[in-house]
């Protein structure tokens, strides 16, 4: 896999999620947990169809009374879904000299994050938002789903701009309530509406949320005269930095105190983490493990 070899997969053996599970209801009006004869495994919870479900999963008397179309979750007794949602926005693709791209380090902390929740004997999923068609791939469980998340991740290249407004409906459509979602994302962008775009998963959810950013977008140490490109909508800016790095330090601090202060509000964990730290230090410092 690219982003978690063999190396990297033992030091997440080293590490593991801690969450509360609560007791499984149904989640319609009529609905709810019941034992699959012969089965461990149960019914958890109905879910919007999406492309690429097994059209067997519907449940067509949800159908009948609502016109809309659903397909029954079952997973394993106490099993919950995790999904790590990433920002595939333009700006994810900075990478300073020397340093892997913040969309590289998001994959690797999204795929770590899926690989805990497997190996609790949960199951995860994988989703990027942005510009371009959201790609999305269900909530599933083993080292060939893990590939797959791999896979999918590798294809894709940052671009444009983040969608603050679609992706609350979005995102909900594709992510089961009651389950457990890792949002990753620079954060850089007008941060009332990034806030609201995550706050909306909240509902019914279980929300954490991790900045990534490049330590030259946390220093702002260019010499100059500069010109600086935006890589979501190419327009440019001609800047001296000297001029400029006192106050754009304290521009940045004033953005992550923001979302410090909101995202804890909201009971969101939150945590900024720069590409320059190893990753599953990152990792490590967000469970609360080190």
């Amino acid at each position: 896999m690219r982003y978690l070899d063999a190396l990297a997969l033992a030091k997440l053996r080293r590490l593991s999620l801690h969450i509360k599970r609560p007791k499984v209801e149904g989640l319609l009006s009529g609905a709810r947990a019941s034992a699959l004869k012969g089965s461990s495994q149960e019914f958890a919870e109905y879910r919007a169809y999406a492309p690429g479900d097994d059209p067997r999963r519907l449940d067509w008397k949800v159908l009948a009374r609502t016109d809309r179309y659903y397909v029954r979750e079952r997973q394993a007794e106490s099993m919950m879904a995790f999904y790590a949602l990433l920002d595939g926005s333009g700006s994810m693709g900075y990478a300073s000299e020397g340093r892997e791209r913040k969309w590289d380090y998001a994959c690797r902390l999204g795929l770590a994050f899926a690989y805990l929740a497997m190996a609790a004997k949960d199951a995860a999923g994988i989703g990027v938002f942005g510009t371009r068609p959201a790609a999305f791939h269900p909530p599933r469980q083993g080292l060939e789903h893990l590939s797959r998340l791999d896979e999918l991740l590798a294809r894709f290249e940052p671009g444009g701009t983040f969608p603050t407004g679609s992706f609350p409906s979005e995102a909900a459509s594709r992510v089961a309530e009651r389950s457990h979602v890792l949002f990753i994302s620079d954060f850089l962008g007008n941060p009332e509406d990034f806030f609201r775009a995550v706050r909306a998963l909240k509902m019914r959810r279980g929300v954490w949320a991790i900045q990534i950013l490049d330590p030259a977008e946390r220093d702002f140490d260019f010499r100059g005269p500069l010109l600086l490109e935006s890589l979501e909508d190419r327009s440019a800016l001609s800047v001296e930095p000297a001029g400029l790095r006192e106050e754009y330090r304290s521009e940045l601090a004033r953005l992550v105190r923001y979302y410090q202060a909101a995202f804890s509000d909201s009971q969101i964990r939150f945590g900024v983490y720069f590409t320059d730290e190893p990753w599953d230090r990152a990792l490590s410092r967000f469970l609360g493990l080190a």
